[in-house]
């Protein structure tokens, strides 16, 4: 599910009246839905070896995801730095290639 929030930002960041996204990828749903199915009555979380072994794979995956964002984010930051906007541009479409993905 996709939500579109148009607002400034705060941090000063330079994003003022950008459209911002959030999103759910579909490595976040299974994680949720793996614990969702793992917690008891009482929200308490027991996950067992099998729950653990569907996991694993998915933080990895996390992991890797965060990773390249944070990695493209940056490249982005120096392109600007050093004024390269087809580089920053290239960088965006990336970033836009991974926010597609986001379902």
């Amino acid at each position: 599910m996709k939500v579109r929030h148009a607002h400034s930002w705060r941090s000063g960041s330079g994003n003022k009246g950008r459209e911002t996204m959030i999103a759910i990828h579909p490595i976040h749903r299974k994680m949720a839905e793996i614990i969702h199915m793992s917690m008891d009555r009482n929200g308490n979380i027991a996950i067992s070896p099998v729950e653990l072994t569907l996991l694993l794979p998915l933080l990895r995956q996390n992991l890797e995801l965060v990773r390249r964002i944070d990695e493209l984010k940056e490249l982005s930051f120096q392109a600007y730095l050093v004024g390269d906007t087809e580089w920053q541009h290239e960088i965006c479409r990336q970033l836009d290639a991974l926010e597609a993905k986001m379902k």
